[in-house]
């Protein structure tokens, strides 16, 4: 997450100098939010993945919906 923030901090700098657009600005600030919603849900589904082991819970089913697995 470190070039993330790097990343961010550049774009804000040149953003006030005017070196870049508001609009380029807001697209990195989209796809750096992007990044780490699918970072945290990576993480989370880890964390699902060793606490399903240890207490001897295994699915292969795919969830898609509210509703239960597809």
């Amino acid at each position: 997450m470190a070039e993330v923030s790097g990343l961010l901090s550049r774009a804000l700098r040149r953003m006030e100098t005017g070196e870049l657009e508001p609009g380029v600005g807001t697209a990195i600030a989209t796809l750096t939010r992007a990044l780490i919603a699918v970072r945290d849900a990576s993480m989370l589904e880890d964390r699902l993945a060793v606490l399903e082991e240890r207490a001897g819970v295994k699915t292969d089913k795919v969830w898609t919906t509210d509703r239960g697995p597809a």
